[in-house]
């Protein structure tokens, strides 16, 4: 059933985000001074935000963002440095994204990948440079710098460019993220709201869509009534003011949904005890500070605590009627009205069963609160879906309020075979090579049954990086799922593409350090499963492949190089 109740929470109209330079929603704008930039690192920061394609950056640790405004079209060249507190030099390495129209548009993957990539580095050089080619007014673009060595100290971008024939140019002229925030655990219907992030130097004032303006004028505002509220924020450096909005609704009391409550009877209706869903709705809340006040047969009956049904425990009931109830906040007078609807039960229900592959789905009318078990067992489930059945004939029993029936039904469609994913293979070898657990083995080139879909010889050459389906057939009834086999070749050699490949340790607890005389191009880690749980695109004779965030196991790393693969066997411990 539905669950009606009035909420205190916080919906937030405006939103950019929190201003840390360890943020790409608020990332820092880049203000030159005379062409120069100098600010302080960041450390003790393992990586930056998931989901977005950092290409060439294999680690990003310790990043700060920074926000490029476009203010005068033409190229733009950049150089980065970066040192200790001593003063010695230190690696810096940078990606950079763009063009993007709007700065709060230019944060997700959908924006942050190699398909808006200007320039990356994951060199050990101690002075990075790069460049932004025939840069547009307006444009922005977004710079992520990593401070590899977690030394803490300075870096330094400066535009070399500056007063070139054709050179544009960059300002700061930047919008400034603003969000109303709250704490939403007050008591009702207080709570507390504050503008974020905190600027200093910067003046607050606040206001409401119901009292206009308020004497508050610093960052906090504490609110004792719904409403609708502004805070206006003037800063140094940014465009200003800056307004944001948040709406502040009655209290949220979160607690238990009731439960429907079923009775038998051979007419319409029936004696229902109410007050057994007392204790339920109560659940995990302080009966010394909360309580039902009643039942009632309206809503707003219910908010208003007016009228309750005046025999709760022997109410006399009709099928499909709805009851309502409210529990009230002893300590503020906040309500919260929820309800739950009566079922009169004259006889068994229609039981019907759906079978889909190994799937049974137990349908049932009318709807209800009914218990299940398969073939007699003593265990009962209130979930009317049976999984993973083998073939066979079974028999489901429904218990509902008045006794048990039950409803027969086969499954005809054997479980799909079962092997290990990938699997590897030489040249010359064919699909019979493929070990899998199953009768009468079938193999296909596609996941489902299409009209024209008829099974591959199993003299079918394997082809490298090609995943195969496996059928079985038991008492002429084929599977109608299919298990994927991912086929990778293992190459007797790799030429001189990897002569000289070094990989340690193994097994690797943490990093697999991975050296090579040509450049490894990218790399592939695959699980025994033929699951793809990590690759990048590297580039570098020298590489790092950071095994911590896997399961301690067995897995393949497929190595690029030269246009040549190859594919080692790793432990992860």
């Amino acid at each position: 059933m539905k669950h009606f109740y009035y909420s205190l929470f916080l919906t937030l109209l405006f939103f950019v985000g929190a201003k840390s330079q360890q943020s790409c929603v608020s990332a820092e704008p880049l203000c030159l001074n005379n062409g120069t930039l100098t600010l302080s690192n960041t450390i003790n920061v393992n990586t930056a935000e998931g989901g977005i394609d950092y290409d060439c950056l294999f680690q990003q640790p310790n990043p700060y963002w920074l926000l490029i405004k476009v203010a005068v079209a033409g190229n733009l060249e950049f150089q980065l440095t970066q040192s200790n507190l001593s003063g010695v030099p230190t690696d810096i390495d940078f990606i950079l994204w763009g063009p993007f129209p709007d700065p709060s548009q230019s944060c997700g993957p959908e924006q942050l990948n190699q398909g808006t990539e200007v320039a990356c580095s994951y060199s050990n050089n101690l002075t990075e440079t790069f460049s932004i080619p025939n840069a547009q007014a307006g444009e922005f673009y977004k710079l992520l710098v990593t401070n590899f060595s977690n030394q803490f100290g300075t870096f330094t971008i400066t535009q070399t460019n500056i007063g070139q024939p054709g050179s544009g140019s960059s300002n700061c002229d930047i919008p400034c993220p603003l969000t109303v925030m709250g704490d939403g655990t007050s008591p009702c219907p207080i709570t507390n709201l504050w503008a974020s992030p905190a600027y200093a130097g910067a003046t607050y004032q606040w206001s409401s869509l119901e009292s206009g303006l308020l004497d508050e004028t610093g960052q906090f505002l504490t609110v004792t009534e719904p409403g609708t509220y502004t805070v206006t924020v003037t800063a140094p450096g940014c465009i200003s003011p800056m307004t944001a909005t948040g709406v502040v609704y009655p209290y949220a009391l979160e607690h238990p949904e009731a439960n429907d409550l079923t009775a038998c009877s051979s007419v319409p209706t029936a004696i229902f005890d109410l007050s057994t869903n007392e204790a339920i709705v109560l659940g995990g809340l302080d009966e010394s500070d909360f309580s039902v006040i009643g039942f009632f047969h309206t809503e707003q009956d219910a908010f208003n605590g007016i009228f309750p049904i005046l025999n709760p425990s022997t109410y006399n009931g009709t099928d499909g009627e709805v009851i309502y109830y409210a529990i009230e906040n002893m300590m503020s007078g906040c309500i919260s009205v929820g309800d739950f609807m009566l079922h009169v039960v004259s006889g068994a229900p229609a039981v019907e069963v759906s079978v889909s592959d190994q799937t049974a789905t137990i349908l049932i009318q009318p709807d209800g609160n009914y218990q299940y078990s398969l073939d007699g067992g003593a265990t009962w489930s209130s979930s009317n879906i049976f999984t993973d059945l083998p073939m066979g004939d079974y028999t489901v029993t429904v218990q509902y309020a008045c006794g048990t029936t039950t409803q027969d039904f086969s499954i005809v469609t054997p479980n799909a075979p079962f092997g290990n994913s990938p699997q590897f293979f030489t040249a010359g070898q064919t699909l019979a090579n493929l070990v899998m657990t199953g009768q009468n083995i079938q193999w296909y080139d596609s996941a489902g049954r299409m009209l024209s879909d008829t099974p591959l010889p199993l003299s079918t050459l394997l082809q490298g990086n090609t995943t195969y389906f496996a059928t079985q057939t038991v008492n002429g009834a084929e599977s109608t799922n299919r298990f994927p086999v991912l086929a990778l070749s293992v190459l007797s050699s790799a030429g001189v593409a990897f002569n000289s490949l070094v990989c340690h340790p193994n097994p690797a607890k943490t990093i697999l350090f991975v050296s090579n005389g040509l450049p490894i191009e990218s790399f592939e880690v695959f699980s025994l499963l033929g699951q793809r749980v990590a690759n990048s695109r590297v580039n570098h004779a020298q590489i790092q492949i950071d095994l911590s965030p896997l399961a301690n196991g067995v897995y393949f790393v497929r190595l690029k190089a030269a246009g040549t693969q190859k594919t080692i066997r790793v432990v992860k411990e």
